[in-house]
């Protein structure tokens, strides 16, 4: 969280934010128990935090214990998208030759919630995409999904071009999903059971709601 809203202000956005991220952790166990969870957090570059588990209660535990950090004048992309990277595979294996409803074992998705409203996120050199998160990407099992909580544009401000960086971390080839939220924790809410969708099963965003009114369940398969 970086922006010049009081303390409290922030503390109250980070409650709301550690909330709806316990419940989707809760929700996506109980969906399949061996969904994994992992947890890294934004300062000037990426902090990996908590390692990849299927333990719901113990990743809730450390999302419960996070703290606003202070604030800050940058955030490299570049340290996110290699941490991840370093983590886990990324990459996914050819195909397999006959159709089916989840051709993968796995998917590997990252939700970045990200709540800065003066504050570019950046790549760091020459500010173009590297390597690295490029090949992310482009992988048919790497889905990028954000939640961007914002303040009312002001001078210092500035949102819309903050959301504009972050919509613009899209894989062509796959259903990433982009949400932004101002100060309506019912909208939050909604947003956070969107993404409770596998990545490999869900519609587009623009056609969501079109697909929901008409959506068969289908059996979900695990993401680490």
């Amino acid at each position: 969280m970086n922006s010049p809203i009081s303390a409290t202000n922030r503390r109250a956005r980070l409650d709301q934010v550690k909330r709806v991220l316990s419940v989707f952790v809760h929700a996506k166990a109980r969906m399949h128990p061996q969904h994994q969870f992992a947890l890294c957090i934004l300062k000037d570059t990426a902090v990996w935090l908590q390692d990849f588990t299927s333990d719901p209660d113990r990743v809730v535990d450390r999302i419960q214990k996070l703290e606003t950090a202070g604030l800050f004048k940058t955030v490299d992309l570049t340290s996110l998208f290699n941490l991840i990277n370093s983590k886990v595979e990324c990459f996914a294996p050819a195909a397999p030759s006959s159709p089916s409803p989840a051709p993968y074992k796995y998917a590997v998705r990252s939700i970045f919630v990200y709540g800065r409203s003066s504050v570019l996120p950046t790549w760091s050199g020459s500010n173009q995409m590297p390597g690295v998160a490029d090949a992310m990407l482009k992988s048919p099992i790497f889905f990028f999904d954000a939640l961007y909580l914002h303040d009312k544009p002001t001078e210092n401000n500035r949102p819309q071009e903050v959301y504009d960086v972050i919509t613009g971390i899209e894989n062509e080839n796959v259903v990433s999903y982009f949400f932004e939220n101002s100060t309506n924790p019912k909208r939050l809410y909604n947003h956070i059971s969107l993404l409770l969708a596998h990545p490999l099963q869900r519609p587009d965003q623009n056609d969501l709601k079109d697909h929901l009114d008409a959506q068969v369940p289908v059996p979900e398969s695990p993401e680490p």
